[in-house]
C-alpha cells in the first residue's frame, strides 16, 4: 500500500498490508509486477498523476472528470500553466479558450482534464457503463478497448424495519426525508434543492 500521507487509520489495511510512502516507492516499483492506483477527482490524489508517468499501471477511476484535482494541482504548486496544460492536451485549443474567456468555475464540469492519466494507464477499471459511455463520447471509440466495468463491491443490506429506525433516530413517521451523500458540489445539486426547498409548502 503506497500513501502520502502520515498516517494510516483503517485496521484492517495496518493488519494486512505493507505501507511505505510514495518516496519508497519510486525507488523500489521494480520490485513489483502490478500497480493499481485509485484516482479520483480529489486533491488526496494529485500526488498520482507524477507518479504513473514513472510508473505506469492499472487505474481504477472513480471520477470520469478529473479537472477540479488538475485546477488544484496548479493553484497549491504555483505553477498558473497546470490546469491549462491538461486541458489543451486532453481537449485541444477550444478548451484552452474557454479557460481564459469563459465562466471559470464552470470549466471543471465542462472538460473531463484527464487524458493523460488515460494514455499512462495500463488499463481502466471504472463503476459503470456510463464511464464507458462518457470516454467514447469525449475521446475515440475504441478508447474503451482496455476498459472494464466491475461495479462498487458492497455487504448485503440487511432489511430494516422502517418504523423502528425512525424512532431510534428521533424522526417522526410523516416527516420527509433527503438525503445527499458525498461531498457538497454542482453536481449534487445541493444549491437547487435548497431552492427548491425554498419555494416547496413542504
Amino acid at each position: 500500500m503506497i500513501v502520502n500521507q502520515d498516517d494510516v487509520e483503517t485496521p484492517w489495511i495496518k493488519a494486512n498490508c505493507n505501507i511505505y510512502n510514495v518516496e519508497w516507492f519510486k525507488n523500489n516499483y521494480y520490485k513489483y509486477e502490478r500497480v493499481i492506483y485509485q484516482f479520483g477527482n480529489s486533491h488526496l490524489h494529485a500526488y498520482m498523476f507524477d507518479l504513473i508517468k514513472l510508473v505506469p499501471g492499472v487505474v481504477v477511476l472513480h471520477d470520469f472528470f478529473l479537472g477540479h484535482v488538475t485546477e488544484y494541482m496548479g493553484a497549491i504548486s504555483g505553477n498558473e500553466f497546470t490546469w491549462p496544460k491538461s486541458l489543451y492536451e486532453s481537449h485541444g485549443y477550444p478548451a484552452l479558450y474557454d479557460r481564459y474567456h469563459a465562466d471559470i468555475s464552470q470549466i471543471a464540469w465542462k472538460y473531463p482534464s484527464n487524458l493523460g492519466v488515460l494514455q499512462n494507464s495500463l488499463g481502466i477499471i471504472v463503476h459503470s457503463e456510463f464511464s464507458k459511455t462518457l470516454a467514447k463520447q469525449w475521446y475515440e471509440a475504441n478508447s474503451i478497448d482496455n476498459w472494464s466495468v466491475i461495479p462498487h463491491l458492497r455487504l448485503p443490506v440487511k432489511a430494516a424495519d422502517k418504523a423502528e429506525a425512525r424512532k431510534r433516530l428521533g424522526i417522526d413517521r410523516n416527516d420527509f426525508i433527503v438525503c445527499s451523500f458525498g461531498f457538497l458540489g454542482a453536481a449534487k445539486c445541493n444549491l437547487e434543492l435548497i431552492h427548491a426547498w425554498q419555494r416547496s409548502e413542504l
